[in-house]
């Protein structure tokens, strides 16, 4: 008995002794590393205020939409196609109405008649005179069945184009919405990884703490350090899925730079005006 409590009072001075050695030679890696995440955690502090301020200017769903509908270039594309497509019935008009040609040319004559015989008065005979000539040409297509049909068809492309342009504006409402949510979607998962790894932050400086006073082995605190990586990580991704998701909204209403409600706020927008959306 007496030989098993000096083994583990052996064993336990060894395992004490241990991390006194370990430590002198990781609290300098480890000080850098939680002088780098606590300026780390300061600047996504910073995001996450700069995110959130000022609710009331930021940019709402109502908003948002009426910048689609200036901005976005898929719908602008149809409206030039409707525009264009509406021209083809003044041009198959046109080819049943009658056609006016009128014309006008002048012309200054002089002539110099010259003669070895004198007029009574020494002079020589000279005439000096003008040409002018007017035409007007009326034509009137008495009956062209190509022409009626092209008519025909320019007012069914009308009509076909207005209904495509009527569907990408109920297309855009989608799609705005979609990628407005997205957006508030991708920052909210950004405000949880930040959150999370501050969490996990905690635990790896509690971590390092029982490893410097023999509490718990190195290789806890490689795992803990470990788990604060893989959040790091999680941060650089979800901020990524926040820049992938403005860009999209960028695309659909163009440069903005008020900041988006949450989604609370902008699903109390979506109720109080979607008489106004719809």
């Amino acid at each position: 008995m007496q030989f098993l409590l000096l083994s583990r009072a052996a064993s336990t001075r060894r395992i004490s002794e241990l991390p006194c050695r370990l430590s002198g030679t990781k609290n300098h890696h480890f000080a850098k590393l939680r002088f780098h995440d606590s300026q780390r955690m300061k600047k996504t502090s910073i995001s996450v205020l700069l995110l959130f301020s000022s609710a009331l200017s930021a940019q709402n769903l109502l908003k948002t939409y009426d910048l689609a509908m200036q901005n976005d270039p898929v719908l602008s594309q149809s409206l030039a196609n409707k525009m264009a497509v509406g021209e083809t019935k003044d041009q198959s008009i046109a080819r049943l109405l009658p056609t006016i040609n009128a014309g006008y040319s002048g012309s200054q004559n002089w002539q110099y008649q010259k003669s070895k015989f004198q007029t009574e008065f020494g002079q020589t005979p000279s005439n000096k005179f003008w040409d002018n000539q007017f035409s007007i040409n009326l034509v009137q297509p008495v009956f062209h069945w190509d022409m009626w049909v092209q008519l025909s068809q320019s007012e069914k492309q009308i009509a076909q184009a207005d209904a495509s342009y009527l569907a990408e504006q109920q297309n855009l409402i989608l799609r705005t919405t979609s990628v407005y949510f997205d957006v508030l979607a991708a920052q909210d998962d950004l405000t949880f990884s930040m959150s999370q790894m501050k969490t996990i932050a905690r635990q790896l400086e509690q971590a390092q703490q029982r490893f410097e006073v023999g509490l718990i082995a190195i290789t806890d605190v490689y795992e803990a350090q470990a788990g604060y990586d893989q959040s790091r990580s999680d941060v650089i991704a979800a901020e990524n899925n926040v820049a992938n998701a403005k860009e999209a909204l960028r695309v659909i209403i163009g440069p903005y730079s008020s900041e988006l409600n949450i989604l609370g706020e902008a699903r109390r927008y979506l109720y109080q005006n979607q008489s106004r959306i719809i």
